[in-house]
């Protein structure tokens, strides 16, 4: 299998221009990621980013309202939207081939153009809160967005919310906006990553002619992440709910930590990464005491997670997580068998090749890389490493993660009794 091959050339401005053509598809994708997000806020400001983002797609000199900048694109069926992250900030189209002006005409035109209208703010200031209130209802989003995060970091910007409290989007000024927007939104602080069915000498073209304009600016460096832990910890939430959710977040590996963030990753497979997972077949498939249960890992340029998230029978939580627990204890001390570390790494490269099909995965890939590392390593080169990893790498991963004082559970759910919050520090104590 032949792998997109991607090229980077800088504009005059400091615009990293990164070039990504793939053969057989007629999509294209457009993506301007900016190295922004809560990370980046104060207190007073947490949400910004995010507000900033909504903000964007509502209207330019060009095309005055919303409707305006969506109907260009959907005239051409284009998928389109924006996100916002703890370390960026992306803004993307994906487009038939022919139609990529359309993609860098309206981007352009949103990030360098857009009003700011008096009333437009106040108006989405309701459409954002409506956002976190809906994250908030749901349990599960609830739990990993908010509840995890403040728990593992505290009153910094990595424990805040990625939307912030409603308060702030409440008081948050057009002027503390436009001044964000300046620090932060600039030619050298931003990648652009196109990739589909395009040649590079096209794209690399019509980049200068639509975003040579993009302003330069200095690059704001964001404070860096404290950890404190020495024991484990756990925070039980009450919520009047027929199910239970239970997130495990075990501090790990940042994402320059090359071989142990590649080990990491396949123990997270082994785990509790697919259907034929330890924690799936013993947590749901044996025991019947879950519908989803599975690991997730986070890896920041200051930090990293490796998570377990499970929704659970409100009467069988203890039972689970001393389930849990204990398949952490059998890898730590057992360790994982040949068969396990061959089968996740295919499963892993299977899974990356299967997104290699679509062209906004492939974007992403390649502006996450070259925003957070600093540099692109080629795909070929990424299954090198992951095929390089070893059991014994998977073993030491588990057994420096898996320790007690790296443990944090946050539990969600109808559970208020001194009885059961006593049984749960005597389960964490005995891990």
């Amino acid at each position: 299998m032949k792998f997109p091959i991607s090229r980077k050339i800088v504009l005059d401005n400091g615009l990293r221009v990164i070039t990504v053509p793939m053969k057989g598809t007629n999509a294209v994708s457009v993506l301007f990621l900016f190295n922004t997000g809560s990370d980046y806020e104060t207190k007073d400001i947490n949400g910004i980013s995010h507000f900033l983002e909504h903000l964007f797609f509502k209207g330019t000199n060009r095309r005055p309202t919303a409707k305006a900048v969506s109907k260009e694109l959907d005239k051409f069926g284009a998928d389109f939207n924006a996100f916002t992250e703890r370390e960026f900030t992306g803004y993307f189209v994906t487009i038939d081939a022919e139609q990529v002006d359309v993609a860098f005409d309206v981007i352009a035109d949103m990030l360098l153009n857009s009003k700011f209208l008096d009333e437009e703010i106040e108006k989405e200031r309701d459409v954002v809160k409506e956002e976190i209130k809906m994250v908030r209802d749901n349990p599960s989003a609830y739990i990993s967005q908010e509840l995890l995060p403040d728990f593992l970091y505290g009153d910094q910007p990595a424990g805040w919310s990625v939307a912030g409290p409603e308060e702030n989007i409440d008081r948050i000024t057009r002027e503390e906006l436009m001044s964000y927007r300046k620090r932060h939104y600039h030619a050298r602080n931003s990648v652009l990553v196109v990739a589909g069915g395009i040649t590079r000498q096209e794209i690399e073209s019509k980049a200068q002619t639509f975003l040579g304009s993009v302003p330069e600016q200095e690059i704001q460096p964001k404070p860096r992440v404290v950890e404190k832990q020495r024991k484990p910890r756990n925070r039980i939430i009450f919520r009047d709910t027929d199910q239970t959710q239970v997130m495990l977040g075990f501090r790990a590996y940042n994402v320059f930590d090359g071989r142990n963030k590649y080990a990491e990753r396949a123990l997270s497979v082994i785990m509790g990464g697919n259907m034929s997972s330890r924690l799936f077949t013993e947590v749901r498939e044996q025991r019947g005491l879950a519908y989803m249960i599975r690991t997730l890992t986070s890896f920041r340029t200051d930090r990293g997670s490796f998570v377990i998230k499970a929704g659970l029978n409100n009467g069988k939580v203890e039972e689970a997580i001393k389930i849990i627990l204990n398949e952490l204890r059998n890898v730590t001390a057992h360790g994982v068998t040949e068969e396990e570390v061959k089968d996740a790494k295919t499963f892993i490269t299977g899974s990356a090749k299967l997104d290699l099909e679509e062209s906004f995965e492939i974007a992403e890939n390649f502006a996450v890389q070259e925003l957070l590392e600093k540099k692109m390593d080629p795909i070929e080169e990424t299954f090198k490493q992951i095929d390089r990893i070893t059991r014994d790498d998977v073993v030491r991963v588990a057994c420096e993660i898996f320790v007690p004082e790296r443990l944090n559970l946050v539990i969600l759910g109808p559970h208020r009794s001194r009885e059961f919050k006593r049984n749960i520090k005597s389960i964490l104590e005995a891990f």
